[in-house]
């Protein structure tokens, strides 16, 4: 599993952050091709005090567990 980080600027709610990822930012490297995407350490979420990381996975959950769960 490959975890990349390419952060967007800005700050703000997951969604309107994650609209600023672009295809290059999940482009493969190093022969593999990103499977989760950290891009922002800026989000706001209601309720969390302060600014967040946020990452993404193109994928189901069941996939997601498999990655970060194997077995």
């Amino acid at each position: 599993m490959l975890w990349a980080s390419d952060y967007v600027t800005g700050a703000g709610p997951p969604a309107a952050l994650y609209a600023k990822v672009t295809p290059r930012m999940w482009a493969p490297y190093g022969g593999r091709t990103p499977t989760l995407l950290q891009f922002t350490n800026a989000a706001t979420i209601p309720g969390v005090a302060g600014k967040v990381d946020c990452s993404a996975f193109r994928g189901t959950v069941a996939q997601l567990r498999h990655e970060l769960l194997p077995n």
